[in-house]
């Protein structure tokens, strides 16, 4: 439906799962907050973790098996469902 009403309207489907994709300028931008709070995470590998929640969520519906988010993924995917 999402999809329909897009193309209908003149816009670009979506496609799903969902892929983040970083701007040239977020580089810059990750760095100060993400040294302030202590982590060492790159922005490639921050984007990474963020892209696998989509894909994980696209398994867990095609498969009807939540199980297979675990650890803190799980428990913040709960909190999105209630």
């Amino acid at each position: 439906m999402l999809i329909d009403l897009a193309e209908a309207t003149g816009g670009n489907p979506r496609e799903w799962p969902t892929q983040l994709v970083a701007y040239p300028n977020w580089e810059t931008d990750f760095k100060s907050p993400s040294d302030s709070a202590g982590l060492q995470l790159k922005l490639d590998d921050a984007i990474e973790q963020v892209n696998e929640w989509p894909a994980q969520i696209e398994q867990a519906s095609t498969s009807a098996q939540v199980d297979k988010i675990s650890g803190e993924d799980a428990t913040l995917f709960e909190q999105l469902v209630e």
